[in-house]
């Protein structure tokens, strides 16, 4: 406890505590009070606010802390207990968290994790006073929710959709010997029932939460692709505890909306209602007697051959032959086909339990118990709403199907999940809609390096934003100042001149004034952007980690990864073209030749004379070769230049050209390589080689106006019949073609 005399910057308190642990007067909550007490007496009005985090999932858990450490004994007992209490008000923030990560274990190590991918939600913060630093926004899975009610959301989403399909698919595969969550990847029916569920059902919850259809399918579609990860598994019986509470705040809501929405109740949304009571249903007259809560003793299917032909095997990994604990105490006995089950305080078993002796499921009694069940959960009245009754009745003739000898497994078949979902009409648009947001991108043009090359390179920040050649082009468009002396000022002057003359003076309509609007916008800064206040938004820049930034930024524009253009006849990009620093694994490469079929003989010169290559096309031939082999790039790329014309038939370069001098025919106007001379004796020869694709742009009309630089260049129509020059005389090539003209679109 003498800790936070030792550190007078102490900011941040972290909490690992279960729902067990956040309890009146627990051990965890007394060791907080006493340290929150410590912190107390040793402050001063120059340190920093506290902020306690927790990193488990009960909702509100830090109002929960909060009002535990107020109440607990240490904290009404202290010495200064008023002035305590008062300064936990003011100085202590107890953030609301909601956490996203499940990490099993390595098989026979607990202590070793399997590393599963990161959600996009891993930790939710709600930081309603803007104490947390602006650097916890940047880091990936980690969100900060600033506005009164968005955790809420964030939590109902999750319970709705991550937790309730998880819910839904294990009772399940527990009852019919799949053990493991991660069988259901071999399993026919059981993904293709998720989704069933999730169309028929879950969306419903759009409307009650006032959250679009976009926010719901990703969130679906992610923890779809976690289930199947190989290190996601976790034991079925595990999840499947507490089954009633479940059922009630994961599956229920869904229920309530489907209603709500004028919709019926799907026939796998009561499967998954009645295959949880199934595994709810006890056998035997007694439970374990002398524990406390009770424990019961329930009946596994048979393993037989299931649905869809899949056929439970013991021994599997999935099926374990010899009995084994999912939780100390609770046993699953292959052996005897049984388990072993609490569940809460014990009164729905024992309110199932006439069910599950022999010949006590009949008709009457299914649907009398299932509806005396069911009513017990919040929000659920067969007896006062005629919807509720009627899907009570609907749960209770599956129940009894379900213990009247067929196994779990082989009613969800009969189901038919993977039946087409036939959209209605009126959700066709929404459906398309949703897809195509959902969807992942791939950027396959940028000039966009990650931060391993250097800030220069990878143009980070607001400053490098404004400076951007589509920005000058329209400032310098509409100022009085002239190209000469704009360029001459310093980037941080030129971005705030573009600000200034953009974004305050002017309404930002234009398709790139909107781009930068809209990525600040993603990234929080809507209040900065409101007062035009570029300061702020540089300081909240200077706050970041470039390279969480970077993956920030790509998880916010769904992109998989981008296609860095690396151009080797740059002085600054050289040397990563021949010897690249280590890339994230968002980010590709392809290598850029626009400089060499342009002409440009001046930098291509420099470059060959940098790598100590002749300045010879043998030695492009041999410095081109070197960059592939070194960068594996996705493809090579490059702009041809205004007039470029690849002509039919054969052609053949007089081999003397091979070892001229660039240089000296440069510097004394002698004749040079044209683009289709290079096309034909470095670029192609590469790209049949090494088997690389072919980018081409064409039109482009470079130093319209020269004196604006990049942004002074523009586009023109090109001679498309070059297109298929190119492809006939040489098949063995894979081209990519972008015509940047509008008026080559069409042709």
């Amino acid at each position: 406890m003498s800790l936070p005399e030792k550190l007078p910057a102490l900011r941040f308190i972290g909490l690992g505590l279960t729902e067990a642990g956040i309890e009146h007067n627990g051990r965890s909550i007394l060791d907080l009070a006493e340290f929150l007490y410590a912190c107390f007496e040793a402050d001063s009005e120059d340190r920093c606010l506290l902020s306690v985090l927790n990193t488990d999932n009960l909702p509100f858990n830090g109002d929960a802390v909060r009002s535990h450490v107020c109440s607990c004994d240490f904290t009404q007992e202290a010495s200064r207990a008023q002035e305590f209490e008062a300064w936990l008000a003011k100085r202590v923030c107890f953030h609301n968290t909601m956490v996203d990560r499940i990490t099993s274990h390595r098989e026979g190590c607990p202590d070793v994790p399997r590393a599963e991918p990161l959600p996009a939600k891993a930790l939710v913060i709600e930081d309603l006073q803007g104490v947390l630093p602006v650097q916890f926004s940047s880091v990936p899975g980690v969100l900060v929710r600033s506005q009164p009610g968005q955790l809420a959301v964030d939590i109902a989403l999750k319970l709705r959709i991550a937790n309730a399909i998880h819910t839904a698919m294990v009772y399940a595969m527990a009852l019919g010997g799949l053990f493991r969550t991660d069988a259901c990847v071999g399993h026919a029916d059981v993904l293709p029932y998720l989704e069933q569920l999730f169309e028929r059902d879950i969306v419903c919850c759009c409307a009650e939460l006032q959250v679009p259809r976009l926010t719901v399918t990703p969130i679906f579609s992610e923890w779809m692709s976690r289930l199947q990860h190989r290190h996601f598994g976790l034991e079925c019986f595990f999840v499947c505890q507490n089954a009633t509470q479940k059922m009630g705040i994961r599956l229920l809501p869904s229920v309530r909306a489907t209603i709500g929405a004028g919709e019926v109740p799907s026939d796998f949304m009561v499967f998954a209602l009645a295959v949880m009571l199934r595994f709810l249903t006890p056998i035997g007259d007694q439970p374990r007697v002398g524990e406390n809560p009770l424990v019961f003793v329930g009946r596994l299917d048979p393993f037989e051959t299931h649905g869809s032909g899949w056929k439970a095997q013991v021994g599997s990994p999935q099926t374990p032959a010899e009995d084994w604990s999912y939780v100390p105490g609770l046993y699953v006995r292959p052996s005897s086909k049984t388990y072993e089950f609490k569940d809460g305080d014990g009164i729905v078993p024992l309110l199932l339990r006439p069910l599950g002796r022999p010949g006590g499921c009949s008709t009457t009694a299914a649907a009398s118990i299932a509806s005396e069940v069911l009513s017990r959960l919040e929000g659920f009245d067969p007896r006062g709403v005629p919807e509720h009754a009627q899907l009570a009745s609907r749960v209770a003739t599956m129940l009894r199907r379900l213990l009247s000898g067929e196994s779990s497994l082989q009613v969800l078949a009969d189901l038919k999940p993977q039946q087409p979902l036939l959209l209605e009409e009126r959700h066709l648009e929404e459906a398309v809609k949703q897809e195509v947001e959902a969807a992942e991108a791939v950027d396959v043009h940028t000039h966009l390096f990650p931060a391993g090359h250097g800030e220069s390179l990878m143009e980070y920040g607001i400053d490098a934003m404004l400076t951007y050649h589509y920005l000058l082009a329209e400032y310098l468009a509409t100022s009085r100042e002239s190209p000469e002396a704009f360029y001459a000022l310093p980037g941080s002057i030129q971005a705030e001149r573009v600000w200034e003359g953009l974004f305050v003076n002017s309404s930002p309509l234009s398709e790139q004034c909107r781009g930068v609007l809209t990525t600040l916008q993603a990234l929080g800064l809507r209040e900065q952007v409101a007062a035009r206040d570029l300061a702020a938004i540089r300081r909240w820049y200077a706050g970041q980690d470039a390279e969480m930034f970077n993956e920030k930024m790509m998880r916010l524009a769904r992109l998989r990864y981008v296609v860095t253009s690396h151009d080797p006849f740059d002085p600054m990009q050289l040397v990563g073209c021949l010897e690249p620093p280590p890339c994230p694994p968002r980010y590709r490469s392809a290598l850029a030749l626009d400089k060499l079929l342009e002409g440009d003989w001046a930098s291509v010169c420099h470059s060959l004379e940098s790598s100590g290559k002749p300045t010879t096309l043998r030695g492009v031939y041999a410095l081109v070769h070197d960059c592939v082999r070194t960068m594996n790039p996705v493809y090579l790329t490059g702009s041809t230049p205004d007039g470029f014309v690849y002509s039919k038939g054969p052609r053949a370069m007089p081999e003397e050209m091979w070892d001229e001098n660039l240089q000296n025919s440069y510097c004394n106007a002698l004749p040079l390589p044209s683009a289709e001379q290079v096309l034909d004796a470095v670029v192609l020869p590469i790209c049949r080689e090494l088997c690389l694709p072919l980018n081409l742009r064409m039109g482009t009309r470079r130093s319209v106006q020269p004196a604006l630089r990049l942004a002074g260049d523009g586009v023109g129509p090109a001679p498309l019949e070059s297109l298929g020059h190119l492809c006939e005389a040489n098949p063995a090539v894979k081209f990519l073609f972008t015509v940047l003209s509008r008026s080559d679109q069409h042709e």
